[in-house]
């Protein structure tokens, strides 16, 4: 995605310092929208395609597989699976 340039443009007074210009400047810089674009096209996570996901589920089963093989010959124990906590408030 590409962005196209915008151009600001602050004028300084005659009575006005430096940190007011810089201030008006961040203000138009924050209304044109750019500054929240950018941050958003930085964050955005790739979509993983279709084969992709294909191939991480084989890798998942062939893990598993494995894993059951070996808890079936005796060389790994077997993992104790975590319950979820009940709740017992009396709700």
């Amino acid at each position: 995605m590409r962005i196209m340039a915008i151009n600001i443009k602050v004028t300084k007074g005659s009575n006005e310092n430096t940190a007011s210009v810089l201030r008006k400047f961040s203000y138009k810089v924050r209304g044109s929208g750019i500054l929240m674009h950018v941050r958003k096209i930085q964050t955005r996570e790739k979509s993983v395609s279709r084969n992709m996901k294909k191939a991480a589920a084989l890798k998942r089963l062939a893990k598993k597989q494995a894993v059951m093989k070996l808890i079936k010959e005796g060389r790994l124990k077997e993992r104790k699976v975590r319950k979820a906590p009940t709740n017992t408030s009396g709700q």
